[in-house]
């Protein structure tokens, strides 16, 4: 038991101090040798968490989409309905993209430049994997709930959401321009696509 419990506080531990560098240097620049000093781990005990750079982004990235998901449920058990109604939704993961030191859109595009490695892609797959998963708890809740339109099928209408997140995500992420359109008009637009019968709808 006490062998478990220190593995969790060690893995707590080393994915906390990558967000930290990740932060401050960003993927590329950061290093085992720095999160070895931060952590106080020996390079044998973090290589026995993590195998690699990829991996540890892997985790790092993990980590946060569970938080980010169990926060939203835990806003919605508490009977914050609102953010059943997609243009709540949409805006909200938008807006936290905006932020300068959002770490979700680092990781993602550092791991899209891997993309030659295994770990990398596998990494690449849990994540949209994660996120249809999401999506789709959030649209048959709003199904359930009024917010989003009855017939429309949830795995298409969970695929277009991602599609426009993926993209805000990239834009934001990759370039640093003045963008005309921006997450408060987006979000409309996705509102109104899930709150009517559209291309979206499945079958009769």
């Amino acid at each position: 038991m006490k062998q478990f419990v220190r593995r969790i506080r060690s893995e707590q531990l080393i994915i906390e101090s990558a967000k930290q560098l990740i932060n401050q240097k960003g993927c590329q620049k950061t290093t085992f040798a720095e999160l070895i000093q931060l952590t106080g781990l020996s390079k044998g005990a973090i290589y026995h968490y993590v195998s690699s750079k990829d991996d540890l982004m892997a985790k790092v990235l993990s980590s946060l989409l569970e938080e980010s998901n169990d926060q939203f449920f835990y806003k919605l058990s508490e009977g914050e309905k609102a953010l059943l109604n997609p243009s709540d939704v949409l805006a909200g993961q938008m807006k936290a993209m905006e932020k300068p030191d959002q770490m979700i859109g680092k990781i993602f595009v550092y791991l899209i430049s891997r993309m030659d490695h295994q770990t990398a892609r596998d990494a690449l797959d849990d994540f949209y994997d994660s996120m249809f998963q999401f999506a789709l708890l959030w649209i048959r809740s709003g199904q359930k709930h009024g917010t989003i339109h009855p017939n429309l099928d949830p795995s298409k209408a969970a695929e277009l959401y991602l599609l426009m997140l993926d993209g805000f995500r990239l834009r934001t992420t990759l370039y640093h321009s003045s963008f005309k359109l921006s997450s408060e008009e987006l979000s409309p637009i996705l509102t109104m696509l899930f709150s009517q019968q559209s291309f979206l709808s499945g079958p009769d």
